[in-house]
């Protein structure tokens, strides 16, 4: 992280924003402070709830039920980022550029801003971004360049040190070099489009989910390994399909589920629990979309939602069933495309809840779940001009909202850096616990 101010260093966590538009400020283990209200991040006038916790989804109150611009509730994000101007991600014919890897605000200030040791690979593309423990997130990057034969690179951003820390890097095939642990390991499945996933009771240790190639048309359900990246003598836990999902599930070889469309881990209780999208076949040959969990600790878990039917969204956001709660999923309503529609839905494995985004906008995506009943999420879409509204342009102006109880309550037109104002094209955003509130 290269945004540093020594005169600014014992800022609050969240801090008073007594320079209009100035961010050389840095997380720190503080309570929240007040917050004036900039450019670039505003309420919706006359799309608030008035009444302040009530809303339309009933339940606890929540903080995002009445915003004050001078009142907002502490939230930070990791996002992925360029800015449009100088940088044309989406073009037919893209130009390459390393994306930004920033911590912001929930003004949409930048408070962190990582400098990655591959900002000056030919070509750069984000893959996944995942939270890893108070204030920090995991993500995987491809770094292609001529003098590195391991492009792929698990790292880690911390908010507070500012540091990036690479855990992980492979090229093809099934090797992967820890380079904190300076050891090579070899994997018995290809790393492919592998689910890499932190582990929320050990900082040490990271999930890596492959995919098994012994099946050629549909790659299966491969083996989970548990890899430790620090210490080099550490053993590597590995957990078969049948261990995961019970033998049940995998009748006879090539009926395994295919390699999961969703992977995600929580705590519950205490232990990391493995959620999975999979797609699975019963005995008529009908295909089955279904969310399973899996506790390396306990084994397959007594529980499952069916989504077949309901949605071929492979991009959700999950709210797990902890301590006994009712699981929130969340997904676009409209069917899988390039460019989808703004229309939401909310599911609890018995109601379902549409929820509709601004239409003013248009290809929405999901971001992250704010509270625990699935009623706050962030979503993003497109602004395109009138004269391109047949067909989506590429110059569109990106907006990033936040709804609570089916309304608009708050928005990112630009991002704050500095003294600048900049508008964002949005690669990966996820949420940041903030150090002070622990897991």
């Amino acid at each position: 992280m290269r945004h540093t101010s020594p005169a600014l260093l014992s800022i609050l966590f969240l801090v008073t924003f007594t320079l209009m538009g100035c961010s050389d400020y840095h997380l720190q283990l503080v309570p929240a402070a007040t917050l004036d209200p900039i450019d670039g991040a505003t309420t919706s006038p006359g799309r608030q709830d008035p009444v302040g916790g009530g809303g339309g989804g009933g339940g606890a109150s929540s903080p995002w039920g009445s915003l004050s611009g001078a009142e907002m509730p502490e939230e930070y994000f990791a996002v992925v980022w360029n800015d449009p101007r100088t940088v044309c991600t989406d073009c037919y014919v893209p130009d390459f550029a390393c994306p930004r890897y920033d911590v912001i605000d929930v003004q949409g200030r930048v408070v962190v801003s990582f400098d990655l040791p591959w900002a000056e690979a030919f070509q750069v593309d984000h893959l996944s971004l995942r939270t890893a423990g108070p204030g920090r997130f995991l993500a995987v990057t491809n770094a292609w360049s001529a003098e590195d034969d391991r492009p792929w690179k698990a790292w880690f951003g911390d908010g507070l040190s500012e540091e990036v820390e690479v855990v992980l890097e492979w090229g093809w095939g099934g090797s992967i070099y820890l380079p904190q642990a300076d050891r090579e390991i070899q994997l018995d499945d290809w790393l492919g489009d592998a689910h890499l996933l932190p582990d929320p009771s050990n900082p040490d240790r990271i999930y890596v989910l492959p995919q098994n190639t012994n099946m050629y048309a549909n790659p299966l359900l491969g083996t989970l390994y548990s890899i430790d990246v620090r210490d080099p003598s550490a053993p590597v836990v590995t957990w078969s399909p049948e261990q995961m999902v019970g033998e049940a599930m995998i009748p006879e070889w090539g009926w395994a589920p295919w390699a999961p469309w969703h992977a995600e881990i929580f705590l519950d209780e205490g232990r990391a629990v493995i959620l999975l999208g999979l797609e699975i076949f019963t005995d008529e040959g009908e295909r089955r979309r279904i969310l399973v969990s899996f506790s390396p600790q306990l084994g397959p878990q007594d529980w499952e939602l069916d989504l077949t039917g309901l949605t071929e969204q492979t991009e959700l956001v999950v709210r797990p069933p902890q301590g006994g709660s009712k699981v929130q999923v969340l997904f676009n309503s409209e069917p899988p495309a390039w460019c989808q529609g703004m229309g939401f839905a909310r599911y609890d494995g018995v109601e379902i809840s549409t929820i509709a985004g601004n239409p003013e906008l248009t290809c929405g995506r999901l971001g992250p779940v704010l509270d625990d009943e699935g009623r706050t999420f962030l979503y993003s879409g497109l602004v395109i001009d009138s004269e391109f509204a047949e067909a989506p342009s590429f110059e569109g102006e990106e907006r990033l909202m936040i709804s609570h109880d089916g309304v608009d309550v708050w928005q990112y037109r630009r991002f704050v850096d500095g003294m600048q104002s900049v508008p964002f094209t949005l690669h990966g955003l996820a949420r940041i616990t903030p150090p002070n509130q622990g897991q």
